[in-house]
C-alpha cells in the first residue's frame, strides 16, 4: 500500500536512491505513484535543500531512455509540451489553429500567423480549407476526418496531424512532390 504523500520524505528517498549503489526501484516507486503536481513539490524541496538541482542529479546519475522518461515526468505538462514542440519543430512559421494559442509559441517560430498565408504564387497555407481557389494548392490541416467537401477543380492537401500519423512533414519535399505529381498528371 502506498504511503501518504510526504514530499520531504520522498526527497530523502530519491536522494538515497541515486547514491551508489543505486536503488532505482525506490525512485520508480515514488515517481510513478505521485501526480505531476506532487513531483513538482518534491523537486522544489530537493532544489531548495541541495546545491545541485534534481534535474541535474537525474542527468548525471541516470542514462538512456530511463533518464529521458524520469526527466519528462518532472516537467510541468505545459513546459513539457513546449519542450517537445521546440525539439521537434524545424519550421519557422506557425499557422495558429485550435491549439497552442499561448505565449509559449513565442520564440519557437520566426513568424506566427492567425490566417491563411501565401508562401508562393500557387501555394496557400491555412488552418482550414479555403474553398473556391482553383489557382493554388491549398495546404491545410483542419479536416481530421477527411470528409471536407472539396470544390471541383481546386487542389487541396490535408495535413491534419492524425492524417499524417502525427509525424512532422518537410514542407519543401512535400511541395516538390505535389507539383511533380500535378505536372505528370497534366502531361499524361
Amino acid at each position: 500500500m502506498q504511503q501518504k504523500f510526504n514530499p520531504s520524505q520522498d526527497d530523502q528517498i530519491i536522494k538515497a536512491s541515486l547514491m551508489k549503489p543505486k536503488k532505482l526501484d525506490q525512485l520508480i516507486d515514488i515517481i510513478t505513484h505521485r501526480s505531476n503536481e506532487q513531483r513538482q513539490e518534491i523537486m522544489r524541496i530537493y532544489n531548495n535543500q541541495n546545491e545541485i538541482s534534481l534535474q541535474t542529479e537525474f542527468q548525471s546519475n541516470l542514462s538512456g531512455n530511463f533518464k529521458d522518461a524520469v526527466l519528462a515526468l518532472f516537467y510541468p505538462p505545459v513546459d513539457y509540451d513546449y519542450y517537445l514542440i521546440k525539439k521537434a519543430c524545424r519550421m519557422k512559421v506557425l499557422l495558429l489553429g485550435n491549439l497552442y494559442r499561448g505565449s509559449y509559441c513565442v520564440g519557437l517560430f520566426d513568424e506566427i500567423n492567425t490566417g491563411p498565408l501565401s508562401i508562393a504564387d500557387e501555394i496557400l497555407l491555412s488552418h482550414e480549407p479555403v474553398h473556391g481557389l482553383a489557382w493554388c494548392l491549398n495546404i491545410h490541416g483542419h479536416d481530421h476526418n477527411g470528409v471536407e467537401p472539396y470544390a471541383d477543380g481546386c487542389r487541396y492537401l490535408n495535413l491534419a496531424s492524425n492524417v499524417c500519423d502525427f509525424i512532422p512533414v518537410n514542407l519543401g519535399k512535400l511541395i516538390k512532390r505535389e507539383f511533380f505529381l500535378i505536372y505528370v498528371t497534366s502531361i499524361g
